[in-house]
């Protein structure tokens, strides 16, 4: 394929997933795409255009300001897939975090038993609840 058409096709999400299945067809490692029917499994992906307006308000172009019950994150969004499950829809947000340096080293090892919930390697013995003995004769009545 030339450089000019994987440029073209870069523009948008659905030209990108065109332009990735026509590379795997062309090499034969994939078979036919299955194409999705309207109002199943309906969503959409927005790259770098989506806006947070404050905690929980967004902006995405066409549609206008969205209200989330969910607080969202002051970061900026590198791109957001907005779907929609059994007639609720539901945004989700790629960004970028900062790596996290951690310097607690200490490991320990656990042990998950039957007589015991868990014993760790420092010697420390976590008590099961023992469920069984509380609701055995709750049980034997069923």
């Amino acid at each position: 394929m030339p450089k000019l058409w994987t440029t073209i096709c870069r523009k948008s999400n659905a030209t990108t997933d065109c332009h990735s299945f026509l590379l795997l067809n062309f090499n034969q490692t994939a078979g036919v795409p299955k194409f999705k029917k309207k109002g199943k499994r309906d969503s959409f992906t927005l790259e770098g255009t989506v806006k947070i307006l404050g905690s929980n308000k967004i902006q995405v172009p066409v549609i206008g300001i969205l209200k989330t019950y969910e607080r969202l994150p002051q970061v900026l969004i590198k791109s957001c897939t907005i779907s929609r499950q059994s007639d609720r829809w539901f945004i989700s947000f790629r960004f970028d975090v900062e790596q996290q340096n951690l310097n607690n080293t200490s490991i320990v090892g656990v042990d998950l038993g039957v007589k015991n919930l868990a014993t760790l390697s420092t010697g420390e013995v976590i008590v099961g609840a023992n469920s069984y003995k509380k609701y055995e004769a709750w049980v034997s009545l069923l």
